[in-house]
C-alpha cells in the first residue's frame, strides 16, 4: 500500500500549451506553494522532500479568467496534486483499491481558511465555471500512462462542476440505460467520448455537487474493463486531483483551497464491480474544447 503523503506528491500547476490547434496538453510543473503566477514559474521547479511524516498534504490556488464566450468554455488552468508514487505504473488488473479522502473549498475572492464555505449562489453571482475532479491516465504502455499526453485513454472522476461545466460526452437527458455506480454514497453516471487529442475519455459524473469526499474509486476502474469497455491489462500511470479553472466574470478572482488531500493505492485483487448494463456509443453533445490559454493564477 502506498499513502500520499505531503513529502511524497507534487503540488503542481498546469497550464496549456497549444502545439498546433485543438490539442490540449498539458505543461507540468511543481511550484512551491506560495508565490504568485503570471504566465510561468516564479521559482525552479521543486518535489517535496520525502521526510515529512505527515499523511496528507493540502494547497491552495487563486484564479481569474474572463474574457470572450470562446474563452468561457476553455479550460485554462488545473492547479492539482500529481501522485508520486513508486507502485505507479500498475496494471488494472492487479489495482485493489484507489481510495481518496479529500476536502476542498471554492469561493469568490483571495482568502481560502477553515470557514470557507462552497456556495454555487455566490460562484454563479460571479459566472464561475470549473469543475473538481480526479485525472487517471491509462495505456497499455507503461511509459506512455505516465504521460497525459500519450496515454490513450483517461478516465475523470468528478466530484463537482460548477457554471454548466459537463464532461465529454455529456448529454443533460441521461439515458435509462446508462451505466450508473454508488461510491462514497454518491451516483455516479458514465460518460463516454474522444478528446481533440484522439484519447479516449470515459467520466464518471455525479449526481451532486460535494466539497469532501472519502471512498474508493476503484470500483469505477473496474466496472470499466469487467464490462469491456477497456482491457485490464491496461496501466494506470499517472493520478491528479484538482479543480480545472475555466472562466470568472471580469475583475472577480476565485480560490481553490484544498484543505486535506491523502490518496492511498492498494495492489491487490481488483473489487468486483456491481453489475449495470454497457452503454454502446457516445453522445456529442456538451463536451468542452480543451485547449490553450496562458497560466494567470496565484498560490496562496
Amino acid at each position: 500500500m502506498w499513502r500520499c503523503k505531503q513529502d511524497l506528491c507534487l503540488q503542481r500547476l498546469t497550464w496549456y500549451r497549444m502545439p498546433h490547434p485543438g490539442w490540449w496538453q498539458p505543461e507540468h510543473t511543481a511550484i512551491p506553494p506560495t508565490g504568485f503566477i503570471m504566465g510561468s514559474p516564479i521559482a525552479s521547479p521543486v518535489t517535496l522532500n520525502d521526510t515529512a511524516a505527515t499523511n496528507s498534504t493540502s494547497f491552495s490556488a487563486t484564479w481569474q479568467w474572463a474574457g470572450t464566450s470562446y474563452n468561457a468554455t476553455t479550460v485554462h488552468s488545473f492547479p492539482n496534486i500529481n501522485l508520486n508514487s513508486d507502485v505507479l505504473p500498475i496494471q488494472l488488473s492487479n489495482l485493489s483499491s484507489l481510495k481518496l479522502d479529500l476536502s476542498w473549498s471554492m469561493t469568490p475572492g483571495e482568502v481560502a481558511n477553515a470557514t470557507s464555505t462552497t456556495t454555487a449562489s455566490s460562484l454563479a453571482a460571479i459566472d464561475v465555471r470549473a469543475d473538481v475532479a480526479l485525472d487517471l491516465w491509462l495505456d497499455d504502455s507503461p511509459t506512455s500512462a505516465q504521460s497525459a499526453t500519450y496515454a490513450g485513454t483517461e478516465v475523470m472522476v468528478w466530484q463537482a462542476a460548477y457554471g454548466g461545466v459537463s464532461p465529454i460526452g455529456y448529454t443533460s437527458s441521461v439515458s435509462a440505460t446508462a451505466p450508473t455506480l454508488k461510491v462514497g454514497g454518491t451516483t455516479y453516471t458514465l460518460y463516454h467520448g474522444t478528446n481533440t487529442n484522439n484519447q479516449s475519455v470515459y467520466s464518471w459524473y455525479p449526481s451532486k455537487n460535494m466539497t469532501s469526499f472519502n471512498a474508493d474509486v476503484s470500483p469505477l476502474l473496474s466496472y470499466l474493463w469487467q464490462k469491456e469497455y477497456i482491457e485490464e491489462s491496461l496501466y494506470l500511470g499517472l493520478v491528479q486531483w484538482g479543480s480545472e479553472a475555466i472562466h470568472s466574470a471580469a475583475g472577480e478572482n476565485v480560490t481553490f483551497w484544498a484543505r486535506s488531500v491523502s490518496l492511498d493505492v492498494v495492489r491487490g485483487t481488483p473489487t468486483t464491480a456491481s453489475a449495470a448494463p454497457k452503454v454502446s456509443g457516445s453522445a456529442a453533445l456538451g463536451w468542452l474544447s480543451f485547449m490553450s490559454a496562458v497560466l494567470a493564477f496565484a498560490l496562496a
